[in-house]
């Protein structure tokens, strides 16, 4: 298959579409039909191991990075699907508010386009088989900063501009796809719990940014009443993550107190109360569990509380599992990872989250997701962040995720025999249309198969410039290879999986080091 980038993920769906379009409406019409609660269970909230795919939104919105080409990011958006689903990944967290203000610019200004791209990702997630937690207003700061209000006005006033903002677009989103059968279940927000009780004021030169733990609560009962009045079907977790070690201290005597605030650490049954009273509201409690360090010579982790201790030890999962049974409800693992995790040392960096996976299949913990999935940093070309999961850098983690998976949930990807999927590639750089004036540079492309990715091969126009058999795949090219070949270079990645099957991506450039 020989295709230029940008396109690749569009042909994918031509294939699946035939097969999917009458299942696909069927599905969502059929969902108007009242269905019991435990088949509404097995069919939309199945449990399994996810990851947080936190920008997969920005990256079909194109606001992922200034100066990228959006069918770029598309690609890397869909390449993250496709890996998923050959992964055995259950879901996606992903933030459907963005991370600033450009996502409500385009809500407001250019809502065809908004739409257009929030359908595509819902659908190329669907096509999948990959489901997502779509949380709902990642940052408790963005509608205040973007209406110039304080969030507590937005906490407690129903009135205000940012709460009247923030519910038209929560309502929209939840109205559009409540019935989508790609929704896992709402998360309302990201670490919220983290933000009360201190001095946002003080800290920041503000006005109108503090916020109580009593006002937190009130608002999720608010937010979660009003995604249930549009949708009754799907559950509700806060995407809170685990209460300070001082959370019920703060409560009583936060930071702004006149007496300064209170920094004993809680007692177990505080933690629990904190626990199950921030998440009273919801139908899934959250939590957020890393091991890293609440000071400068690491003398406790935060997954180190009531006398838990080790710097790999995730027996904390133990006691909030205890609670949030008692207490009738289920546990999401909305954030795990180990405090310096690196895919480039992976054996040593990942002790602790491959002990959260062995606690998630021991105490069958129903959600969970790894941070982060396929995230990149931007600067000569896309590199994958040293937090992130990518099949090819990765696979001991994803093996044990697979293995959770099977064991614990029965879910495993089935193999294609014989294979005749071909792999798929994009070239993340140099961009199209871009202008070569450097001595030399590197073509850089990203891969995937259903099975194993065997080598990518570099051209330029008609020339083999090499191979490269291990991720992230690159080339260095010269600038004496350049000044024969015209004004126009066509840069090519081809793409082969161990069954032999194939896949081309190409971009054309402009050739600096043209005489023309």
């Amino acid at each position: 298959m020989f295709l230029q980038a940008g396109v690749f993920k569009k042909i994918t769906t031509v294939f699946l579409f035939f097969g999917l379009f009458s299942s696909v409406f069927s599905e969502i019409y059929a969902s108007n039909v009242e269905v019991s609660e435990p088949e509404l269970s097995k069919r939309n909230q199945m449990p399994s191991v996810g990851v947080n795919k936190h920008d997969l939104f920005a990256q079909y919105l194109g606001t992922t990075f200034w100066g990228v080409p959006r069918a770029l990011m598309e690609d890397m958006a869909f390449k993250s699907i496709v890996d998923a689903q050959n992964a055995g990944i259950g879901y996606f967290r992903v933030s459907v508010s963005g991370f600033g203000g450009l996502e409500f610019d385009y809500w407001r200004l250019y809502p065809s386009f908004f739409w257009q791209r929030f359908d595509l990702m819902m659908d190329d997630l669907y096509a999948h088989n990959v489901k997502i937690i779509p949380s709902l207003n990642w940052d408790m700061w963005q509608f205040p900063l973007y209406t110039g209000e304080g969030v507590h006005k937005f906490m407690t006033d129903p009135n205000s501009l940012s709460r009247k903002l923030f519910s038209k677009y929560v309502g929209e989103i939840v109205s559009r796809y409540k019935y989508h059968p790609a929704v896992l279940f709402w998360e309302l927000g990201n670490e919220w719990n983290l933000n009360v009780d201190l001095d946002a004021d003080g800290r920041s030169n503000l006005r109108g940014y503090n916020v109580s733990t009593d006002e937190l609560i009130g608002f999720v009962k608010f937010f979660s009443g009003y995604i249930r009045s549009i949708d009754s079907r799907h559950m509700i977790s806060s995407g809170f993550s685990l209460p300070r070690p001082s959370a019920e201290h703060l409560r009583k005597q936060p930071e702004w107190s006149a007496d300064g605030p209170d920094w004993t650490e809680d007692s177990q049954e505080e933690f629990k109360k904190n626990l199950l009273e921030t998440n009273q509201d919801v139908d899934i409690v959250s939590i957020h569990i890393y091991n890293f360090c609440w000071d400068q010579d690491c003398n406790r982790r935060d997954s180190e509380r009531f006398g838990i201790r080790g710097t790999f030890n995730a027996d904390l999962l133990d006691e909030i599992k205890a609670i949030t049974d008692k207490a009738g409800k289920l546990l999401f693992i909305g954030e795990y990872n180990d405090f310096g995790f690196s895919w480039r040392k992976l054996e040593t960096t990942s002790v602790f989250t491959l002990a959260v996976l062995d606690k998630i299949a021991r105490l069958k913990i129903p959600f969970s997701a790894f941070w982060a999935w396929e995230t990149y940093h931007f600067s000569e070309s896309f590199e994958l962040a040293d937090v992130s999961l990518e099949p090819g850098l990765t696979d001991p983690i994803l093996q044990k995720m697979k293995e959770t998976n099977e064991s614990f949930f029965r879910i495993s990807p089935k193999p294609e025999v014989p294979d005749r999927t071909p792999p798929m590639a994009v070239i993340i750089s140099p961009f199209e249309g871009s202008a070569l004036v450097r001595k030399g540079f590197k073509i850089y492309a990203a891969a995937t198969d259903n099975d194993k990715v065997e080598k990518v091969e570099f051209w330029i126009n008609k020339t083999f410039l090499g191979s490269d058999f291990k991720p992230p795949y690159s080339i260095k090219v010269s600038a004496e290879n350049l000044f024969p070949l015209g004004p126009f270079l066509t840069l090519k990645a081809k793409t082969f999986d161990r069954s032999g099957n194939h896949f081309e991506s190409w971009v054309r450039i402009i050739n600096g080091k043209s005489p023309w």
